[in-house]
């Protein structure tokens, strides 16, 4: 998916409200046209309308209803890296096989946090403990963070590099 941003702007939304970022942005995939996101601070709290619907007063879903988990990723890296066109390579998914990517940092033996390119439920199985059944805890995924997702493309990187067919 490939979006060129057109205007980005943070909103405080008044003294108690929460703060979020407006991005005005073209999509010029199968369904393009220009859309406004709405980005809260909050993982998954992202919400797309079409802008020519809304100035018909379209608000309504089905009609004017856009999955905001496909534009969420490409929409936060704009916010954060402030570039005017963001090219999204991987759609929320690994480049090469079509599946999400997710990262579960362990440290110390316990899970820290599980991060994921598209909002998944992650079962982790504790087998040391106790002894004869696992000890199952579940986690819902928030967004990859900027240092996850540099190394996860280097690693895709090696990983294309290494298995680069050899001729002759």
């Amino acid at each position: 998916m490939k979006l060129t941003i057109l205007n980005i702007d943070y909103h405080r939304n008044g003294i108690c409200g929460a703060p979020f970022h407006a991005i005005v942005f073209r999509d010029t995939g199968p369904e393009g046209s220009a859309k406004l996101g709405i980005v809260f601070e909050e993982p998954r709290h992202c919400a797309v309308l079409d802008i020519a619907k809304l100035a018909e007063c379209d608000i309504e879903f089905g009609s004017n209803s856009w999955r905001g988990d496909r534009y969420e990723l490409a929409l936060r890296r704009a916010i954060a890296d402030g570039e005017k066109t963001i090219e999204s390579r991987t759609s929320g998914t690994g480049a090469d096989t079509g599946k999400p990517i997710v990262v579960v940092t362990v440290r110390g033996g316990l899970v820290g946090e599980v991060n994921a390119t598209l909002p998944v439920m992650v079962f982790v199985e504790d087998w040391d403990c106790p002894p004869d059944q696992p000890l199952i805890m579940d986690f819902e995924s928030d967004s990859l963070t900027s240092e996850q997702e540099i190394r996860v493309r280097e690693r895709m990187a090696e990983n294309e590099k290494h298995f680069e067919p050899k001729l002759g």
